[in-house]
């Protein structure tokens, strides 16, 4: 395959670069860094210095992309802050990735949504794809639309695409104190002797995917899954914040390391309970989570320990 992946500077997009020129396939990156550092096999477009119709025309038209769209410009917390930013930067990007994706090659189209914050709160659990949308956060709204923009451009223009609606993705490469993402931020606060902020009294449950599943689970759904389908990827599994604290204290409790909590009021749009069902993906090509919650976080807490060392912070 050739993977051009929208947004690939980050977390995710750099694991994904990872996965795919390590399964020898072609990788073109397209992000807003003017700094990124190509890994071989991968070529880098920054589109703060060379617009989409200019990487359109530079694109080679004999192959056929795969168009895995990652961008996006805010986290959950910071949509309650500017949310006319929020829907404005957001979906106006995806409708141009959509138009950039209508001028080149393209074998599909995956949008990456968000599995954590498109549902809002669902009486049943594990959360099926069937089940009803009514998100709580501006960014889980704008994903709703983003979704609506992918869907318009399969049924209007015979884009050939797919919706992914991942867990909270976690793993070695998640840097800290990003605003997303509270295993690793929830680590660094520990080395750092800084209590991680908890709202509620720690019982909400929410689901956690390992990296190295998610890019199993999205290679699966490029590869097998239904033209215009959505996908939960995720574990069918509900861990607690009070659970996670707990897991990271008995991982730093032989360096004498304890990840303190200070607790404030329940917010509004925190759902009480958020686990995906993955059984529509587990039937394409029988995918299924390798790495348990327990194994995932030991692994991330040793690269999150070399990283604050490294970074002195």
């Amino acid at each position: 395959m050739h993977v051009l992946i929208i947004g690939g500077n980050g977390f995710i997009g750099r694991n994904l670069t990872r996965y795919f020129t390590n399964a020898g396939d072609k990788v073109t990156v397209i992000g807003r860094s003017v700094s990124y550092e190509p890994v071989a096999g991968e070529s880098f477009y920054s589109i703060q210095e060379t617009g989409l119709n200019l990487i359109a025309g530079y694109l080679n038209q004999s192959d056929d992309y795969v168009v895995i769209d990652l961008a996006y410009t805010s986290v959950p917390n910071t949509s309650f802050d500017d949310p006319v930013k929020d829907f404005s930067e957001n979906l106006y990007n995806v409708i141009r990735h959509l138009e950039f994706a209508k001028r080149i090659p393209v074998a599909k189209y995956i949008y990456i949504s968000s599995g954590g914050t498109v549902y809002g709160n669902v009486a049943s659990s594990p959360i099926n794809e069937d089940c009803s949308n009514f998100p709580l956060s501006p960014y889980g709204i704008t994903k709703m639309a983003c979704e609506r923009y992918v869907n318009l451009y399969h049924q209007v223009h015979g884009l050939n695409t797919g919706i992914v609606r991942p867990a909270n993705i976690y793993g070695p490469g998640q840097k800290p104190f990003r605003g997303q993402g509270f295993v690793s931020t929830a680590l660094g606060l520990a080395y750092k002797g800084e209590p991680a902020h908890v709202f509620g009294d720690g019982t909400h449950e929410r689901d956690y995917l390992f990296i190295d599943d998610f890019c199993d689970g999205l290679n699966d759904i490029i590869k097998h899954g239904q033209s215009g389908h959505i996908y939960n990827l995720g574990s069918a599994q509900g861990v607690s914040t009070n659970q996670v604290v707990a897991r990271i204290n008995d991982l730093l409790h032989n360096e004498q390391i304890m990840l303190e909590v200070q607790h404030y009021p329940n917010r509004p749009f925190d759902v009480r309970s958020n686990v995906l069902d993955y059984s529509k993906v587990n039937a394409l090509n029988g995918w299924r989570p390798k790495t348990t919650f327990n194994d995932g976080i030991a692994i991330t807490q040793k690269w999150i320990r070399e990283y604050m060392a490294a970074n002195h912070l």
